[in-house]
C-alpha cells in the first residue's frame, strides 16, 4: 500500500523547535496519506547530542497524534535517560511504539506487524518495500539533505 512508512533522520543536535515542526510535518504528512495507518520510523543514528530530559518531556507531551498512526520505532542516536522518558511518555499517550538500535532491527519489527511486505534496506539507505514481488514503495536517503538540513522529513514513501 502506498504512502504507509514516513522515515525522518534526525542528525547533530536537534532542537526543541526542530522537533515540533517536525511532528507537525509528520501529521501533514499522515493526513495526505489514504493509508489506514501510517507507520513512522525515526532515525537518530547521526545525533551527536540528546535534548535535555526536560525538552524531551515536553516535546512528546506538545506534539500531536493522529488517529491514523501505526507504529512509531525509534532507532539509536538516544541515551538511556532519553529512550526511558521517551517510552514513558508514549505509553501515557497511548502510542504504539518500540527502540531499537539499528535500522535494519526496526524493518525486521514493522516486517513482523505488515506481514504483506517484505522491507528491505537498499542503496543510500533507500527503504525498499515489495508486495508479490513487485516493487511498490520505496524512499531515498539524500545524505546531503540530513547534512544541509540537520534534521527533516526526508522521505514519504510513494507507491510507484
Amino acid at each position: 500500500m502506498p504512502n504507509t512508512v514516513i522515515l525522518t533522520r534526525y542528525s547533530g543536535a536537534p532542537t526543541e523547535e526542530e522537533i515540533l515542526n517536525n511532528s507537525d510535518e509528520t501529521i501533514a504528512l499522515i493526513d495526505s496519506s489514504d493509508a489506514p495507518f501510517v507507520h513512522v520510523i525515526v532515525d537518530s543514528a547521526e545525533v551527536t547530542k540528546s535534548p535535555p530530559l526536560s525538552v524531551t518531556v515536553k516535546t512528546a507531551k506538545a506534539s500531536p497524534r493522529h488517529q491514523r498512526a501505526g507504529w512509531i520505532l525509534t532507532v539509536g542516536g538516544q541515551n538511556a535517560l532519553v529512550q526511558f522518558a521517551t517510552s514513558i511518555a508514549r505509553q501515557l499517550l497511548q502510542v504504539r511504539t518500540q527502540n531499537f538500535d539499528t535500522i535494519d532491527d526496526a524493518i525486521a519489527y514493522l516486517k513482523t506487524r505488515c506481514r504483506e511486505f517484505a522491507v528491505t534496506l537498499g542503496p543510500k539507505g533507500a527503504l525498499v518495500w515489495e508486495r508479490r514481488g513487485l516493487n511498490i514503495l520505496s524512499a531515498p536517503h539524500p545524505s546531503s539533505v540530513s547534512v544541509v538540513l540537520r534534521y527533516r522529513t526526508l522521505a514519504r514513501i510513494r507507491g510507484h
